[in-house]
């Protein structure tokens, strides 16, 4: 089994869980009613909101790196594949 189909089975047996523990829930805001599913997937778009600025966050002040630089290390210019050969 691969990591990425464990993945899947773990997140469905999850929503599985929350819908049967909030089985029979209602909700009224504003004029809105939310249930079951809604509160679900309310509750996963928080989450994937909050992921996203979080990243924004960690992102701030960092440079992209060009094609010429990819190979370089930004501190000393030295190539590190080069590394390993003996310097004399």
């Amino acid at each position: 089994m691969t990591g990425q189909t464990l993945c899947n089975q773990v997140s469905i047996f999850l929503v599985v869980l929350l819908v049967t523990l909030f089985v029979g829930f209602h909700i009224a805001l504003f004029g809105i009613t939310f249930g079951t599913r809604d509160t679900v997937y309310i509750g996963a778009g928080i989450l994937a909101l909050s992921g996203a600025v979080y990243a924004m966050i960690r992102r701030r002040g960092m440079r992209e790196v060009s094609n010429s630089d990819a190979f370089f290390f930004p501190d000393t210019g030295k190539d590190p594949r080069l590394l390993n050969t003996l310097t004399v």
